[in-house]
């Protein structure tokens, strides 16, 4: 996919062409903002960003709110979006900047699964994108989750089950359940499964079946990150 192609019918501003590196910024203000800015480098690489402004920012009113017939929320928005393009091999990637280690689960799971399906729609569109050429993959950059005692853990779980009986399960509780049991550090696997995709009559090239999704652990505001090492997961 090259930019000029994109800028054939999307709005040239949404992306923007870059090599070696390129960073997502943190939309929002605030002393509680943790996490700002991050830098993704890998030399050789070039990619097309969206970051600042977004595809999914021009459209939010085109989509339903969430209801009861699916778990998605293709009214949010996630931070930015990549096509890498690396040594032959091609990359789509979706990132989400976090202020703790909660919000990926209770946040930033909505937000790429969302936005996943969106961008997946926006590029087939276009006669000489082909869906297999590419690896996929969510990167969820944030502060690094906190220890808590056994009796907080404790608590925890008694909260959790105290919920769960009274309610169905969510995909907060499942992908943070499976995080934990994963034999993978730092990673989990997105399925659209999970958000009731199969109720729904997407499209098969544009339907999340499965995304594993990175979390970047780190004590500043602004990281650069090796992204070598990220897409090497997948």
């Amino acid at each position: 996919m090259e930019i000029d192609t994109l800028n054939e019918l999307y709005n040239s501003k949404l992306f923007s062409h870059q090599t070696d590196e390129f960073s997502i910024i943190e939309p929002a203000k605030g002393d509680n903002v943790k996490v700002r800015k991050a830098t993704f480098e890998l030399h050789g690489a070039e990619f097309i960003v969206c970051s600042n402004e977004h595809p999914w920012n021009e459209s939010v009113d085109l989509y339903q709110k969430e209801n009861a017939r699916h778990k998605y929320r293709f009214r949010r928005k996630c931070d930015g979006f990549a096509i890498c393009d690396f040594n032959g091999q091609k990359y789509l990637i979706w990132i989400e900047l976090k202020s703790s280690f909660g919000e990926i689960f209770s946040d930033a799971i909505y937000q790429i699964s969302g936005c996943y399906v969106k961008m997946k729609s926006y590029l087939e569109c276009f006669s000489n994108y082909n869906s297999p050429d590419y690896k996929e993959i969510g990167v969820v950059v944030c502060r690094p989750e906190q220890q808590k005692s056994d009796d907080d853990c404790n608590n925890d779980i008694n909260l959790r089950q105290n919920s769960l009986s009274s309610r169905e399960e969510l995909p907060t509780d499942i992908f943070r359940s499976e995080y934990r049991n994963t034999d993978r550090p730092n990673i989990f696997i997105l399925r659209g499964e999970i958000f009731g995709s199969s109720q729904m009559h997407l499209k098969n090239s544009i339907q999340l079946k499965s995304l594993p999704v990175y979390y970047y652990a780190t004590d500043v505001d602004t990281p650069v990150i090796d992204l070598g090492t990220i897409l090497s997961n997948i």
